[in-house]
């Protein structure tokens, strides 16, 4: 019976939003004053109609907990009272005007009595446009609580991928956003509420709208408690993950020790025994006169060492000074020599 209930008020506001919406629509054409005033009005109930139709559309499996919380708190009631007081308003406003329309049968006087009228209580249309607005920012709440309980009921689904879950968290810490923020504008409007305390009916506004407040923080506590528990357990892991190449990479560092020997010594002097007939100025390397080695030793920490001269890719340890397996397999290329060079030339002219 309160799902059916609930179903029944929800049309209700719907179609209060639905008539109040058409009729004011129709009648701004046919203002000649007080248009502004009448504009404002149009497009609030414009944003709650089109709030409302997004409302009985994602509420439409009552079953769920943030349906439950609300008609545990009666608050389609609620919306519904001040919808309907909202409209009341907006028809009184309606009936002090009526003399100031296009094809009214007033007289100039009357006329001049409803302009002198609403100079001095057009302050009246504040009171429709804050309930509107309180209305408009409830439905707003109750949205943002009916996505964010879908996307975690979505991330609960073992089908559910990395990527997926990722966004889905993203969507709830934005849902929470919007959710905190429309609260926060709700307790500051229903404050704001005490500004009209002339009319007859302003402790039954301020009262739903406090109402609203209390059962929109009822309502959120459950589905936000549970999205923060899920952000945080994504915020601890990643930072487990980022943890752990660090300590490996500075263990690695540890390991690794880089030793730099300059020596002064000639290429001649490194590359082994002099070859017969590689004395000549022909047959030396280019630019290996007085060349000024030196050798960077690599220490990696496990016994193995590697010796390589500073700006050059020859290996200058002896093969008997390290073991088979720690011999390198890299074979640099032989130095140039002017007698290669003549040999190709020769070759290339007897050809």
């Amino acid at each position: 019976m309160e799902a059916i209930g609930a179903v029944s008020s929800i049309f209700a506001i719907y179609n209060q939003l639905e008539k109040c919406g058409k009729r004011l629509h129709r009648l701004k054409h046919t203002f000649q004053f007080a248009k502004q005033e009448v504009n404002l009005l149009a497009d609030e109930v414009s944003a709650c109609k089109s709030l409302f139709g997004i409302f009985s559309h994602i509420s439409g499996p009552l079953d769920n907990r943030v349906m439950k919380l609300a008609r545990q708190q009666k608050l389609e009631e609620t919306l519904n009272s001040q919808a309907t007081f909202a409209f009341g308003q907006i028809g009184e406003i309606f009936l002090k005007l009526g003399p100031l329309r296009k094809q009214s049968n007033a007289s100039r006087f009357e006329q001049l009595i409803a302009k002198l009228r609403w100079h001095w209580m057009k302050d009246e249309v504040q009171l429709p446009l804050i309930t509107l607005a309180s209305f408009k920012m409830t439905l707003t709440a109750l949205n943002c609580l009916l996505i964010l309980d879908f996307r975690l009921r979505e991330m609960k689904k073992p089908s559910v991928s990395k990527s997926e879950m990722k966004s889905l968290k993203m969507q709830m810490k934005q849902l929470r956003r919007v959710i905190n923020r429309q609260e926060r504008c709700l307790r500051r409007l229903s404050e704001r509420m005490s500004e009209f305390s002339g009319t007859s009916t302003q402790p039954k506004l301020v009262v739903n709208t406090k109402s609203m407040v209390v059962t929109i923080n009822q309502i959120k506590q459950n589905p936000l408690s549970e999205a923060q528990s899920l952000i945080n357990e994504d915020i601890l892991d990643s930072s487990a993950r980022t943890s752990t190449p660090s300590s490996e990479k500075k263990s690695s560092i540890k390991s690794r020790k880089t030793f730099v020997s300059p020596l002064s010594r000639t290429r001649t002097d490194i590359s082994g025994p002099s070859q017969p007939g590689s004395n000549s100025e022909a047959d030396a390397p280019v630019g290996e006169e007085n060349v000024q080695e030196i050798l960077v030793f690599h220490d990696y920490g496990d016994g193995n060492r590697e010796i390589h001269e500073g700006g050059s890719s020859i290996s200058h340890s002896s093969p008997n000074e390290f073991p088979d397996s720690m011999k390198s397999t890299y074979a640099p290329m032989p130095p140039f020599r002017y007698s290669d060079l003549r040999l190709r030339k020769q070759g290339k002219r007897d050809d």
